[in-house]
């Protein structure tokens, strides 16, 4: 989480309610979003709007209760914890989350090697051997882009099969 009121917010139970409105018809579209939270530590409100285009129609209304399971907290942990020591980092992380934090930690180097690239769209050759060749063509050279996984070696979809 991106800040320590943002880890806060899961101290206490909350309510969050919002809805929608999206309308585009061809090149115009509009989105509208309210959505509020509740909880003892105060009332947040957040809005978006946004362009699109296409052909779409919706409405859409959802809520959400965000409560600490004391019990399941307990059995996991093995002993009892408040949710403050356990987002803060109070205690060590437990062992069968393990595989969850290493996972979290290769996204955020990942991330971090995206962005120190000047957030280049393509891969070196070095990473992309890193991974292993195409099972198609045994090609090092993989471009993601948007919609498009295609080899630029023999033009294939990478995510086929």
């Amino acid at each position: 989480m991106g800040s320590k009121n943002a880890v806060k917010v899961f101290h206490r139970t909350q309510v969050n309610v919002g809805g929608g409105l999206s309308v585009a018809v061809g090149p115009y579209g509009r989105d509208a979003l309210a959505q509020a939270a509740a909880s003892r530590g105060g009332f947040n409100a957040n809005y978006s709007y946004s362009h699109s285009r296409g052909l779409f129609a919706g409405i859409s209304l959802h809520g959400a209760v965000i409560t600490t399971r004391t019990e399941m907290n307990s059995n996991f942990y093995g002993q009892k914890l408040t949710p403050e020591e356990i987002l803060s980092g109070a205690i060590p992380h437990p062992r069968a989350a393990q595989c969850l934090y290493v996972a979290i930690d290769q996204a955020m180097e990942g991330i971090a090697q995206f962005e120190a690239s000047g957030g280049s769209q393509r891969r070196s050759s070095a990473a992309a051997a890193s991974e292993g060749p195409c099972r198609f063509c045994r090609c090092q050279e993989f471009v993601p882009k948007k919609f498009s996984k295609k080899c630029k070696t023999c033009a294939h979809d990478h995510n086929a099969v």
